[in-house]
């Protein structure tokens, strides 16, 4: 028997890596230690249950760096890429662009755990 979409997100919601804190508030303010979103898809019929974490994180030079991690749910991170780096405002605007990508594709996005919703 196939989970409901429910357990999934509870599944999901799980910090597995890179952790976000857990406040459920929006987009934390320029000077935050990490932030950013994430969404799952689920569709029992072909399988499919993934999970997708747009992240964005300062770098030890002052700039901004926007990372894009994905993978099956309940399980380690299959993949990652750089989005995007330097001033906050372009990584912000990288990771608001995924977002939307990612929300056109089926992704639902994950409240109530760590997911940071995107202004």
């Amino acid at each position: 028997m196939a989970p409901n979409r429910e357990d999934v997100a509870v599944r999901a919601s799980r910090p597995r890596f890179m952790g976000m804190g857990h406040d459920g508030k929006g987009l934390r303010q320029k000077g935050a230690a990490m932030t950013g979103w994430m969404g799952i898809r689920v569709d029992p019929a072909h399988n499919r249950y993934r999970w997708y974490q747009v992240v964005i994180q300062p770098t030890l030079w002052g700039t901004w760096e926007c990372w894009a991690f994905w993978g099956r749910i309940g399980q380690s991170p299959r993949g990652g890429k750089l989005l995007a780096h330097g001033p906050f405002d372009d990584v912000l605007h990288a990771a608001q662009r995924q977002r939307r990508r990612k929300e056109r594709r089926g992704y639902a996005p994950l409240l109530g755990g760590y997911s940071k919703p995107l202004p």
